[in-house]
């Protein structure tokens, strides 16, 4: 049987063939299209973070709310201008700008509903900071390395910043410039996330920055032995509608900046 009868009496093979091919076609473009449509979407939540930092604003004073379903306190943030200390604005161009009060509510008297009393408890972002310090200085001691003391415009930055990702669930290091406006100096920045039915606290908190290993940016900043002082922030997401768990993110910010730190093993 020649070529041309093979395709007039199995035509149908032919079809099923350029069928295959067409839905392949098909399968791809719109793959290609919904991770961009999803890119899309990563890149303005990441945009509208960006655009919201509240230490670029031109006001001469204001105050934010920081607030987390998660636990039953908010923290009010409130700067103001000053006269800059620095002829260069180039070296320091935030200098200008202070946290000027740190204003800390009662907590309210009236638990969340998704939490019982003594999740209020666990939920305490006061104890989650000291969780964190103590874990910091007893992996510091390890290390032959000075302790570290809680430093509340560190703590206020931090929690500021994880409630911000937590927010848009989009966790991403903060602006270098942002940073300087604490101390007038670059900070140094850790971020983990997790999702998990779990509270976050301290401990698992310190465990997951050094689980990144000892050659790792996270590592490097807890024992940075000319860090003296240090801030720590967490926040909870919304709960994923199809597996009701949320994404737990933790911060830490660092003071001075770090200088590259081998890590024994």
């Amino acid at each position: 049987m020649d070529i041309q009868g093979f395709s007039q009496t199995y035509w149908y093979i032919w079809f099923i063939i350029v069928l295959f091919i067409v839905s392949l076609v098909l399968v791809n473009g719109v793959g290609v299209y919904l991770y961009r449509k999803k890119r899309r979407k990563f890149l303005q939540q990441t945009n509208r973070i960006d655009n919201e930092i509240p230490m670029r604003t031109s006001l001469n004073s204001t105050s934010f709310k920081l607030s987390n379903p998660s636990y039953g306190s908010m923290s009010t943030l409130s700067i103001g201008k000053r006269p800059s200390r620095c002829t260069n604005s180039k070296v320091h161009p935030s200098r200008d700008v202070k946290i000027s009060t740190i204003h800390e509510t009662v907590r309210s008297d009236q638990s969340d509903s998704s939490f019982s009393s003594s999740d209020e408890v666990q939920l305490s972002l006061e104890e989650f900071q000291r969780q964190a310090l103590k874990e910091h200085n007893n992996i510091r001691t390890i290390h032959n390395k000075p302790l570290m003391k809680l430093d509340q415009s560190l703590n206020l930055y931090a929690q500021y910043w994880a409630e911000r990702c937590a927010r848009a669930n989009v966790v991403i290091p903060s602006k270098l410039d942002w940073r300087m406006h604490c101390k007038g100096e670059l900070l140094d920045e850790s971020l983990v996330s997790i999702n998990s039915t779990e509270i976050l606290d301290g401990s698992r908190f310190t465990y997951l920055l050094m689980s990144k290993g000892n050659q790792s940016h996270e590592v490097d900043c807890i024992l940075n032995e000319l860090s003296t002082e240090v801030g720590f922030g967490r926040a909870k997401s919304h709960p994923n509608d199809q597996t009701q768990t949320s994404q737990w993110i933790g911060v830490a910010h660092y003071y001075p900046c770090r200088q590259l730190t081998t890590v024994q093993s």
